[in-house]
């Protein structure tokens, strides 16, 4: 594969992967966006399952290592769930590479958006730990089978695994949510494993692309495995809300997300051709479109935030907590906005690092620090927890539209004013 064409992959992907990243984090279901991502770069599609489990797999075993050394897991039922995923991975695996390669590609945009849809509208999850009425002998066999028929699809597709591996845990096993997310994590780490294992065996990885995703993914993870450390030392019903609210939180920054990849194109598309002052216009366009579709959308979240919350769990502790998330951090989208739209600019001019390196600055050495800070020093409750996310928005905003405010379009690329 020549540089530039590498290089093209790389522009359209690890953003795409660390956005992904922070979503599977927090809510579930970060599959969704780093998947299409690949194929939206070019990959045939058994290629870009195998290196999507690239860096799907770091990032599950730095969040499972996390929740182990907490002890948030049954571990009876967790060695099961792993080894059951570890035998229905590999086989699903093996039905991706010998399904015809054009199938698989019209399978894949048929499921993603019914993933979508079903991620984000599925309701409550285990508020209570009921599982000591199935007893160990119980749990066993049935986490087993968790495993094998959930790593089966995990292997074979995997976007919405950890939501289906969480839902049956809380479901069928009885455990809390807590309980849930740790066992759920040691079944997805060993699925995307042996996955990963047999795409790569199969010459199904691009292990250019996908080891740089790997490292971004491992370390995007790593830090929100921190930030919802943060938040799972508050009650179920508070970690509950946080779930209702990134669900929503999913819905209204979608429209941004969608613009700041088609500004990447413009962007790269005038610039290809000379054209810099339509390229600098429809970056403002852009922003201003954005601003615009976030303010409307605005409206119903902060009208109906207990409405919104209750959809998904109608329990009125829950409510209460998404509700007060949803007024609080949805105001400060404006900030998302201006770092998704100048990010995208800076990419499309062919500068992707500069962007990459302000988001992991922003979101993961930023945050930390804020809530070490905060958590320890100054008041360690939901409120300012919370608001360590829209103070890494505004950091990563004001960085980005900075370094964008000190370069200047020069013909097919980017110029650093020094």
């Amino acid at each position: 594969m020549e540089w530039d064409e590498l290089i093209r992959i790389w522009i359209i992907v690890c953003p795409l992967v660390f956005l992904g990243g922070l979503i599977d984090a927090v809510a579930g279901g970060g599959g969704l966006i780093t998947l299409p991502a690949y194929l939206l770069a070019g990959l045939p599609p058994h290629l870009a399952s195998g290196t999507n489990k690239c860096g799907n797999f770091f990032g599950t075993l730095i969040a499972t290592g996390r929740f182990l050394k907490r002890g948030d897991v049954h571990l009876p039922s967790a060695l099961a769930g792993g080894a059951g995923a570890l035998v229905g991975a590999w086989l699903g695996a093996r039905l991706n590479m010998i399904m015809p390669e054009q199938a698989l590609y019209y399978l894949m945009l048929a499921v993603v958006p019914v993933m979508a849809v079903f991620l984000l509208f599925k309701r409550d999850f285990g508020t209570e730990d009921r599982s000591g009425e199935l007893g160990v002998g119980k749990l066993v066999p049935l986490s087993l089978a968790i495993g094998l028929v959930i790593g089966c699809y995990d292997g074979f597709f995997g976007p919405g695994a950890g939501t289906f591996l969480t839902l049956a845990f809380t479901g069928l096993c009885r455990f809390d949510l807590l309980t849930a997310a740790g066992n759920t994590k040691v079944a997805n780490a060993t699925s995307n494993l042996a996955s990963l294992v047999t795409f790569a065996l199969g010459g199904k990885v691009l292990w250019a692309v996908g080891i740089p995703a790997a490292l971004q993914m491992a370390v995007t993870a790593f830090s929100n495995v921190f930030v919802q450390g943060y938040i799972n030392y508050f009650d179920t019903d508070c970690m509950s809300g946080w779930t209702a609210y990134t669900k929503v939180d999913q819905l209204v920054i979608l429209p941004v997300q969608s613009i700041s990849m088609a500004g990447t194109t413009f962007v790269g598309q005038n610039l290809g051709v000379g054209d810099t002052p339509r390229a600098k216009k429809g970056v403002r366009m852009a922003l201003y479109l954005s601003f615009a579709v976030t303010a409307v959308l605005l409206v119903p979240v902060l009208l109906l935030a207990p409405e919104l919350t209750a959809f998904f769990n109608q329990k009125p502790e829950v409510v209460s907590y998404g509700a007060l998330l949803l007024r609080l951090l949805s105001p400060f989208y404006f900030f998302f906005c201006i770092n998704q739209v100048y990010s995208a600019a800076l990419r499309g001019a062919g500068n992707s690092q500069v962007p990459m390196w302000i988001m992991l600055g922003s979101f993961v050495v930023f945050r930390q620090i804020y809530l070490f800070v905060v958590a320890n020093y100054v008041a360690n409750e939901i409120i300012p927890i919370a608001l360590s996310y829209p103070a890494g928005w505004f950091l990563c905003s004001a960085a980005t539209l900075i370094y964008y405010s000190r370069c200047r379009f020069d013909k097919h690329r980017l110029v650093e004013d020094v």
